[in-house]
């Protein structure tokens, strides 16, 4: 295997492993799209073994985080009225993401995060999701919730089921 310099990691790998991350967390639940995860998940792997990974996780944890708190100002402009189901998509679509990107840097997951940090991707990620949005909404989101429930179908139950389900897993 070439060696992979830092200089190789910033110009080539990274941004191929960005711009599937900006794909994946932008697409809406349901989406195709067309990324090779082969490609992926082999930019981590050589990555990884490169020792890159602290670098990548780095990496990662920063774009996942400019992202998340777009969303949670996105969310602050919205009206009441659209309030929830903003919350609910958001919601939907990040964890959909993360089906699909804790998958491609399992390697960097195993090898590094937990080995290393004693901790696991998918935990971090979702901890980024209850710190950058959730915490910052719940105080918004809860009493619009509780007033929903109160009037039947102001949202359809499958919102509601969503939102409670999606803030348990955050923090059961």
């Amino acid at each position: 295997m070439n060696v992979i310099t830092i200089e190789d990691y910033k110009s080539t790998y990274w941004p191929k492993l960005d711009s599937a991350i900006d794909q994946l967390l932008t697409q809406s639940p349901g989406d195709y799209i067309p990324i090779s995860y082969e490609q992926i998940y082999s930019c981590v792997y050589k990555c990884v073994c490169q020792q890159h990974s602290e670098q990548m996780y780095s990496d990662l944890i920063k774009k996942i985080t400019n992202h998340l708190e777009r969303v949670s100002k996105e969310l602050q402009a919205s009206p009441p009225d659209l309030y929830i189901e903003r919350f609910n998509v958001a919601l939907g679509q990040y964890m959909g993401a993360l089906q699909s990107i804790v998958p491609l840097f399992i390697y960097m997951n195993k090898f590094y995060i937990e080995t290393k940090l004693n901790r696991d991707l998918k935990d971090d990620l979702i901890k980024l999701f209850t710190e950058h949005v959730a915490e910052k909404h719940i105080y918004n989101l809860m009493p619009l919730l509780l007033e929903a429930q109160s009037t039947p179908f102001q949202i359809t139950p499958s919102t509601m089921a969503n939102i409670v389900k999606g803030l348990y897993t955050l923090r059961p």
